[in-house]
């Protein structure tokens, strides 16, 4: 349905996105709540938990539990630390990504990315000579489990990922 809208419904608290959940679950089944408030077009919500570093096993289950399965991460804690080698298998985080993705099924949003020089990753300068662009081809092409990104320019970013992007390395 093209007229169809998808909130992303964020937090870095766990029990603020369950109460969050559990209201819009009651509004909906009691009285139209939140989509009797604005009218039409909300077709879904997805619940996202944000954390800035690794996730205890606990919040996990606990996330599970309660069926909310998109983690948003801060895009420098799927990056290992800087290294003498800018290659891509040198800095991809795949222990989280076998953890988080393959094994638990956890959908992965990385944030925030950004057009700005001073925001693009910082200990990984040599790799993106501060550039934005490089930075989004590097994470487009070597994370094909990411199922999304939040940016503040998401307009530059529609823009780059049409129209200068080349995808020819992408898995």
């Amino acid at each position: 349905d093209s007229g169809s809208i998808t909130w992303y419904l964020q937090s870095f608290f766990v029990d603020s996105l369950i109460t969050l959940k559990e209201m819009i679950n009651y509004d909906r089944e009691s009285c139209g709540g939140i989509d009797y408030i604005i009218e039409e077009g909300v077709k879904d919500f997805v619940y996202v938990y944000l954390s800035n570093e690794v996730i205890s096993d606990s919040t996990l289950q606990q996330l599970k539990e309660h069926q909310i399965d998109n983690l948003g991460l801060n895009k420098k804690l799927v990056l290992k630390n800087q290294t003498e080698s800018p290659l891509k298998d040198h800095l991809k985080n795949n222990n989280l990504f076998n953890s988080y993705h393959s094994k638990l099924g956890f959908k992965i949003h990385i944030y925030t990315m950004r057009n700005e020089a001073k925001y693009v990753n910082q200990y990984q300068e040599t790799l993106f000579q501060s550039d934005w662009k490089k930075e989004m081809l590097y994470f487009l092409t070597n994370f094909p489990e990411i199922s999304g990104y939040f940016t503040d320019f998401p307009e530059d970013w529609r823009n780059a990922f049409e129209n200068q992007v080349e995808f020819s390395d992408r898995n």
